[in-house]
């Protein structure tokens, strides 16, 4: 086996949050996760310009706190603050197990409360409309979503083998 290339990471002292982040699109491309684009997507355009300077060390709640009243202002919605502060999080941790580690300790972040109530339900009249409206191609996955209620991405994910035509029944799992 051939030696481990130097390690490229800055010193313990150094390190900013910007270098941990980079920690985790490494790890998202080493474990290939499909979600690898949407991380760097969320990191470069919101996470890195508000929290990438910040010297790793020195990051604490305050920053966290601080974080998400920029978000807010912008119209981030809670969810989406949460999520992005869930890539802060995993970078401390990947930090805290870097070789050298690259941070002491993991900050607390706090989560804030999600409102995931579903909306943009239709009446039964508007749905009768719409199924006549819509292209052949859309019809079946239109039908399936207002029968059982199910978000898009989970429509979109259904396969043969979840549905039995039989007892009339499609298997979410």
């Amino acid at each position: 086996f051939a030696a481990a290339p130097p390690s490229v990471s800055p010193a313990p002292a150094r390190a900013k949050v910007s270098d941990l982040l980079d920690l985790v699109i490494a790890d998202y491309q080493i474990a290939k996760k499909r979600s690898v684009a949407d991380l760097t997507y969320r990191i470069d355009k919101n996470i890195r310009p508000n929290l990438g300077s910040v010297h790793a060390g020195l990051f604490g709640t305050a920053n966290a706190d601080r974080y998400i009243q920029v978000r807010r202002e912008q119209k981030a919605s809670d969810a989406t603050i949460n999520r992005e502060l869930a890539i802060v999080r995993r970078a401390f941790s990947l930090g805290m197990r870097a070789d050298p580690p690259l941070v002491a300790r993991k900050p607390w972040i706090r989560r804030l409360e999600e409102d995931n109530a579903r909306t943009g339900f239709i009446e039964d009249e508007q749905y009768r409309v719409l199924l006549k409206k819509l292209p052949a191609q859309l019809r079946a996955i239109f039908v399936v979503g207002y029968h059982i209620g199910v978000r898009l991405g989970t429509l979109r994910k259904l396969e043969w083998e979840q549905v039995d035509l039989k007892t009339g029944e499609i298997r979410l799992f």
